[in-house]
């Protein structure tokens, strides 16, 4: 990787001091827009459904244009250690937090069930999106985005109520 970027091992670590801080760098660069952006969907006005679909768009989107990026996120984080495993999981844990009340606030009468576990079903369901997602396959970004938020808001957010 460092020759691909046209550097030496040596002007690397003259720039980052370990392979640990390298990964902390990668890692907080790539959650940093997620929690920024989730942060202004969570503090709008809008209405609670639109958040949602809102919050799980940006994520979707976010997986779509960095496949790459997301996928050394779900791979390689387990292998940050302290004292950068810290101040990641800060981050992680922020962003689960505004998920999970975007998730409270959205769920229409009717619907029971645990936000978290929610939560993890919906993020997993779209971080496994940059294993499988090719740009030029059979379904466009736009046509995921549109289909995902339809599987979220429609059917695992749906009312148990059938006059809603």
């Amino acid at each position: 990787m460092v020759k691909a970027m046209g550097l030496t091992t040596a002007s690397l670590y003259y720039h980052i001091s370990s392979k640990q801080e390298l990964l902390y760098k990668v890692l907080t660069t790539g959650i940093a827009p997620w929690v920024e952006q989730l942060e202004k969907i969570n503090a709008t006005d809008l209405d609670p459904m639109k958040k949602l679909r809102l919050a799980v768009e940006n994520h979707l989107s976010f997986v779509l244009d960095n496949p790459n990026g997301v996928i050394v996120f779900q791979r390689e984080r387990r292998f940050l250690g302290a004292p950068y495993k810290d101040n990641y999981l800060k981050q992680i844990n922020r962003y689960d937090e505004l998920f999970t009340e975007i998730i409270e606030a959205g769920m229409p009468g009717g619907v029971t069930g645990d936000p978290r576990l929610m939560r993890l079903a919906i993020l997993g369901m779209i971080n496994w999106t940059a294993e499988w997602y090719n740009p030029e396959g059979r379904l466009g970004a736009d046509d995921i985005r549109r289909a995902f938020s339809e599987i979220v808001m429609d059917r695992i957010l749906a009312s148990d109520d059938p006059t809603k």
